[in-house]
């Protein structure tokens, strides 16, 4: 079953073409583009989610992360 967002398909396609775009740009190599989104991931998840819910959400998110990169959705 599909996840169904909350948020406007719309929107979310424009936040991550902009920062595809930005990376593309700047000729950021694969590597650092990971460092460098991971770096912004746990800033918000940090500055975001109560403490006794991140490992949870961090859990989830990598589950889905994966569930994504392995069927190749985007």
């Amino acid at each position: 079953m599909p996840f169904q967002s909350k948020y406007d398909p719309e929107h979310i396609t424009k936040l991550s073409s902009d920062m595809l775009a930005l990376l593309t740009k700047e000729k950021v190599p694969v590597d650092l583009a990971l460092m460098v989104l991971g770096n912004v991931l746990s800033n918000v998840v940090n500055d975001n989610v109560p403490a006794g819910r991140r490992s949870e959400l961090v859990k989830q998110f990598a589950k889905t992360l994966e569930q994504s990169v392995v069927s190749g959705h985007h």
